[in-house]
């Protein structure tokens, strides 16, 4: 007997479904778009609109996707969580920028990094709280995990890239 759960079978979404993910980023975006507006991160730099637009562009592929995607496609990408990973690397950074590495930064710029760190580290926690719902909305859940992720992991990578800015100048 197959011991697979029933949302593991390869199916495509219903339109209910379906319509409810294309909010689901819509809200990323809308969400991003504070947090861009919320720390005053835009900048006229090149990489830094190409790491600020990184969300945009993931939520705009996953938004046309969703009438592509099945369950079963789900359980190959969420197999793995890298955020996890992602945490494990985030927490000791926080330490040593804290201690030692923040010190060449100015008093504004280091508070705003660690808004951002401590921003990014919220998302993550968010990401990985388990709820427990209806096996019918085990995919939305998914996608606002998915959408957590995606700005906690671009607020990292602004960080970090911010911090090399100010402190090889």
């Amino acid at each position: 007997m197959d011991n697979k759960p029933i949302y593991s079978v390869n199916k495509n979404y219903g339109s209910n479904k379906k319509s409810y993910i294309k909010l689901l980023y819509i809200l990323g975006i809308i969400l991003w778009i504070a947090l861009i507006m919320s720390f005053g991160l835009f900048q006229k730099q090149p990489l830094v609109l190409c790491v600020l637009s990184i969300p945009f562009f993931i939520f705009i592929f996953n938004y046309y996707n969703v009438n592509n995607i099945t369950t079963g496609m789900e359980d190959i990408l969420y197999k793995v969580n890298y955020l996890s990973i992602a945490l494990v690397v985030v927490v000791p950074l926080i330490t040593w920028f804290n201690n030692n590495g923040l010190k060449e930064m100015h008093a504004i710029t280091r508070k705003k990094f660690m808004s951002i760190i401590i921003t990014a580290l919220i998302f993550t926690l968010l990401s990985l709280l388990d709820i427990w719902v209806n096996e019918k909305y085990i995919s939305v859940l998914k996608h606002i995990k998915s959408i957590l992720q995606t700005i906690s992991l671009t607020l990292i990578i602004y960080a970090l890239y911010s911090y090399y800015i100010e402190t090889i100048e």
